[in-house]
């Protein structure tokens, strides 16, 4: 909210004039009217939590806090909890998400705004928080998209009913164009000596949020990153079908993870 710290003296004053504005009060409304019954929400995160924990025993159960951000945070993941800003996940025609300024709320991200989403990206985010204290950043492309391929993987055991688009939040015809195109992206970025490439803006353009991934064209999926280390660890974990997911995801060798990978094998 961005009110200011407890002891400024002028922090109560601030707050009142957010609660106080009829836009925040309209949008609280909606979030109220939307979500009047969280349970069913709360029993499919419980669920899925508890699908991890099978796998990851040492996992604490995160309390569930739901709150108003303003549309400052979708998710705020914690060892201990998992804050959920419920305006990100209303409905991409509510009045008060058409509103938002498309400069700072592209349509992609308005499109993302859907209450089915909200148990996905809430573990996934959870994921991410537990498993980044495991893992390094800022080395190369390779180690990324190992990484989120394991925070996939973990994912897809949470929900094993989802479809895997949902998951990666993408539209069906995005997922299909990544199937399609596999191979030819796996052969554009081994070609361009990208794999192990430790420049952040090259790291980027695969596994940062967008539209869509501009090497490839307007019709391409984003966070291309994500989707073949997912697939790299799905071939992994066929060709070692002796291990755990845990010992699957604990695995620091991503040269042995790639051995396994077959671009032609997309999600078969």
């Amino acid at each position: 909210m961005r009110v200011g710290y407890p002891e400024d003296s002028l922090a109560a004053f601030r707050l009142q004039q957010f609660s106080s504005d009829t836009l925040w009060q309209g949008l609280q409304l909606e979030i109220d009217a939307e979500y009047q019954d969280f349970n069913e929400v709360y029993q499919e995160l419980g669920n899925a939590i508890l699908r991890v924990q099978y796998f990851f025993p040492e996992l604490n159960t995160p309390n569930i806090v739901c709150f108003n951000s303003g549309f400052n945070i979708a998710v705020y993941p914690h060892k201990e909890f998992i804050g959920l800003g419920l305006e990100w996940f209303l409905n991409p025609e509510s009045r008060y998400v058409k509103m938002l300024p498309p400069n700072n709320f592209p349509l992609y991200k308005r499109q993302g705004m859907d209450k089915k989403y909200i148990a996905y990206d809430a573990v996934k985010g959870w994921l991410l928080n537990r498993m980044y204290n495991d893992y390094y950043f800022n080395k190369d492309l390779l180690h990324e998209m190992v990484f989120y391929g394991k925070v996939m993987l973990v994912l897809e055991q949470a929900f094993p009913q989802a479809k895997i688009e949902d998951l990666f939040k993408l539209e069906e015809e995005r997922m299909r164009w990544a199937e399609d195109n596999m191979h030819g992206v796996w052969k554009h970025i081994v070609s361009k000596n990208q794999l192990f490439s430790t420049n952040a803006r090259e790291i980027n353009k695969y596994v940062m949020d967008g539209p869509f991934t501009n090497e490839f064209g307007s019709e391409s999926a984003p966070r291309l990153g994500w989707i073949i280390g997912w697939q790299m660890l799905k071939d992994y974990a066929d060709e070692h079908d002796n291990l755990t997911l845990k010992e699957i995801v604990e695995q620091k060798n991503e040269q042995d993870i790639l051995k396994s990978f077959n671009p032609k094998s997309f999600n078969k």
